[in-house]
């Protein structure tokens, strides 16, 4: 199975966990939604960015470069196909 050049689906996922702990240790709610809208928008960023690479992949499936999870779980849990890559 081809694998992507970076690991955008690790990236889409845990960006948004790791912004929502930060964005509860901050007291202003001003500052905790531009904090929130910053990591949404890179979370999008990171999703746009998995469907470009998966796009000039040209395959059926593939699943990220440095796959974590599948160090941890020993399978591939995060994979992308033709029919999920859009709806990402």
């Amino acid at each position: 199975m081809p694998e992507l050049h970076f690991p955008w689906l690790e990236a889409s996922i845990l960006t948004p966990l790791f912004g929502a702990i930060i964005a509860y240790f901050i007291r202003d709610g001003l500052k905790a939604r531009m904090c929130a809208i910053l990591v949404c928008t890179i979370a999008l960023l990171f999703a746009v960015g998995e469907f470009v690479d998966f796009s000039l992949l040209q395959s059926f499936e593939a699943h990220d470069h440095w796959d974590l999870i599948t160090f941890f779980f020993n399978q591939d849990i995060l994979v992308v196909d033709e029919l999920s890559a859009p709806l990402l």
